[in-house]
């Protein structure tokens, strides 16, 4: 339907009822086909009816009858209808957070109904032990709605003055003076050496965001760097963040404790990514990523970065596609890591991964998730996206196996597809 196939009406709505009605099917493609069948042509008042039975039910959860008042509150001649039940869903103090948020900010969307969520999302950032993530969001919402900016502004500005990088953000996308107390916080935290590293890296990335100014960001970043010791984890930080703005400053930052043979394995193949980006410098990380590759003594999870940074590195992809395909035959290495190495390939687009990948997907000695993992990587190979999908199949219908491993299949399939959904 989404795509705008021919498909005959009739049996389209049969088949979207069965699904909304199905309890075999997850709880958000339920949604979906109750949504569907409301857009589909002379079928809005069914799909209203099936939307609302949904939404007062008890057959999913809350979030999911929240999602639906919601797509019941945008059908005409329903507005008032949806409206009411997100209202009871953002006022149930028994419902989860997140869902009457949600609830609270899809009301705001409902003609007529915007000050009775800007009340109830007040409310909510006001209310004891609201979790902080959720409270910002509220804020955020509330400042976007019209008539209701200064009170949204507000409540940001208080998160933001101490030190809440995300709300600063926020802040800083508003137009006027609200927006001009967000950049000025957001400079403030990316120069202020009390700052954790990485907020303070966030801070100058959001600060060229919200300004354009891409300059003023490498500057902040890059001071801050040369101040943070050349081993040190702040100028690791720093350096992957300034690869945003100017990756050869960003080598820079990087070079001196590679040459000297400093950072801890891990932390020397983020520095070597660091490295590779750069175009006066991305020569240099050639060679050690390829030894640190080869070298079967190093944690296979290393020597996989290293041979995947190695074949995105101009000039060394045959270089590190060959690695890769070492390691999946590496019986040293464990087996899900020689899977990860096979979707590795699979990413660059190499045919060779894919007869790997379905001996991965069918190994009775790999973990489950890992052989699920498999699978969705194979569909998305190009060519090989219908045997993938068998495969995804067969685990999400296989009784035997997890709950959780069913659902990983399933979910895979699902963002195979084009699935809507709620933000």
């Amino acid at each position: 339907m989404q795509l705008g196939s021919a498909l005959p009406p009739q049996s389209t709505a049969r088949w979207l009822s069965a699904f909304a009605l199905s309890p075999l099917l997850l709880p958000h493609h339920r949604v979906e086909a109750n949504w569907d069948l409301a857009e589909l042509d002379g079928h809005r008042e069914e799909g209203a009816a099936l939307l609302g039975r949904l939404a007062r039910g008890r057959d999913v959860g809350p979030f999911e009858r929240s999602w639906a008042a919601a797509a019941l509150a945008g059908l005409d001649g329903h507005r008032e209808e949806g409206a009411v039940l997100l209202e009871s869903f953002a006022r149930d103090p028994a419902l989860n957070d997140r869902t009457r948020i949600a609830s609270a900010r899809d009301l705001a969307r409902v003609e007529g109904h915007e000050d009775d969520a800007a009340a109830l999302l007040e409310a909510f950032f006001t209310s004891p032990g609201a979790d902080e993530y959720l409270r910002k969001a509220a804020a955020e919402f509330l400042a976007r709605l019209d008539g209701h900016r200064e009170r949204g502004a507000r409540l940001l500005l208080g998160l933001a003055q101490y030190g809440d990088t995300a709300a600063a953000r926020a802040l800083a996308h508003l137009p006027g003076r609200h927006g001009e107390d967000g950049v000025g916080l957001l400079a403030a935290f990316a120069a202020d050496p009390g700052t954790e590293p990485r907020d303070r890296v966030w801070a100058a990335e959001f600060l060229a965001e919200a300004t354009g100014d891409g300059e003023r960001a490498v500057r902040l970043l890059a001071a801050f760097g040369h101040e943070s010791p050349s081993l040190s984890a702040a100028r690791l930080i720093v350096a992957e963040g300034l690869t945003r703005f100017d990756e050869n400053k960003a080598a820079e930052l990087v070079m001196q404790g590679l040459a000297f043979g400093g950072f801890r394995s891990f932390d020397r193949v983020r520095a070597l990514r660091v490295l590779a980006r750069s175009t006066l410098h991305g020569e240099v990380a050639a060679e050690p990523l390829a030894r640190l590759a080869a070298d079967p003594t190093a944690d296979s999870a290393y020597r996989l970065d290293a041979a995947e940074v190695l074949a995105g590195l101009d000039g060394h992809r045959e270089e590190g596609v060959a690695l890769l395909a070492g390691i999946t035959q590496d019986r040293r290495v464990l087996l899900y890591d020689r899977m990860l190495a096979a979707v590795a390939l699979a990413t660059l687009g190499e045919e060779r991964s894919a007869p790997l990948l379905a001996a991965f997907a069918a190994a009775p000695a790999l973990q489950s998730d890992g052989r699920v993992w498999a699978a969705r990587a194979l569909a998305q190979l190009d060519g090989h996206r219908a045997r993938g999908i068998t495969v995804l199949a067969a685990f999400a219908d296989d009784t035997a196996l997890d709950p959780d491993v069913r659902s990983n299949a399933s979910t895979s399939l699902d963002t195979l597809g084009r699935n809507r959904s709620r933000y």
